[in-house]
């Protein structure tokens, strides 16, 4: 028998003995975009922060009734906390380890100096003295500062405001009892996030007959006046007329955006 029909068969075999191993599709877009399993597209994250928001995106696509989605997200919330947007320097890397965009924003890419960022970490609660961060099963209390840059939300309930502290773009759909409703949405799921002045958050049931009937409330003002934030992350103040269902008038709302549009 020649070495070469040697070869053959021996080849034949090794062949007929190895299972061919189909890859599995993948079930969310975020899957097999980047080397971390649900990390973001072209994102600077880790495999932690990737689980963490593969779980996230999986727990918002399971199938029930919207009374029992938001229950659901509730409990998530309250266990593992959701994906908020904020402002940061490339140090965080070092602490919390939040998932890393460049910031299309002109100031906040200097030619020289400290750049900042778009950061995404899950959060359970956020208020100007303290955030509640939720990596790796573990729960951190942090005092937002450079690290953590949340956009500034003043409500004028009286002519002194109220501050609360919410994700990047973020607009309160209406206000109910001293508290900031957001319509958010996530992978075209979209849930209600309720949030107190001293930053407790519930995801609550809404009611989608009123969406629109809020959003046509809405009404663009002048922002009274004040000296704003003195931060280089936010540079556009502006303010709205927010419908309050408890006074059934629009209230002063001074929102931030980093850089205009």
């Amino acid at each position: 028998m020649s070495y070469l029909l040697l070869f053959f068969l021996f080849s034949s075999k090794i062949h007929a003995q190895t299972p061919i191993k189909i890859l599995p599709e993948a079930s969310s877009p975020h899957e097999f975009i980047h080397q971390n399993l649900g990390c973001l597209e072209n994102s600077d994250c880790d495999q932690v922060m990737g689980h963490q928001l593969n779980i996230w995106s999986k727990v918002l696509k399971e199938t029930g009734s919207p009374k029992e989605k938001t229950a659901r997200l509730a409990k998530e919330l309250k266990e593992r906390g959701i994906p908020v947007e904020f402002y940061t320097v490339a140090k965080v890397k070092n602490f919390f380890k939040p998932m890393l965009f460049n910031s299309s924003c002109r100031q906040h890419n200097p030619k020289e100096g400290e750049k900042i960022f778009r950061g995404t970490a899950f959060l359970k609660s956020l208020s100007p003295s303290k955030a509640i961060i939720w990596r790796d099963q573990t729960q951190i209390e942090y005092r937002p500062d450079q690290q953590l840059m949340a956009q500034p939300i003043k409500a004028y309930f009286t002519d002194s405001p109220t501050t609360f502290l919410s994700a990047l773009d973020d607009q309160p759909l209406f206000i109910k009892n001293n508290k900031l409703y957001f319509l958010k949405e996530y992978d075209e799921e979209f849930f209600l996030l309720e949030v107190s002045a001293t930053g407790d958050w519930e995801i609550v049931e809404m009611d989608l007959t009123k969406l629109t009937y809020y959003e046509d409330k809405k009404t663009n003002i002048d922002c009274p006046k004040s000296q704003g934030e003195n931060t280089a992350a936010f540079e556009v103040r502006f303010c709205k007329g927010i419908w309050d269902e408890t006074s059934a008038k629009l209230i002063p709302v001074e929102m931030y955006q980093g850089c205009a549009n």
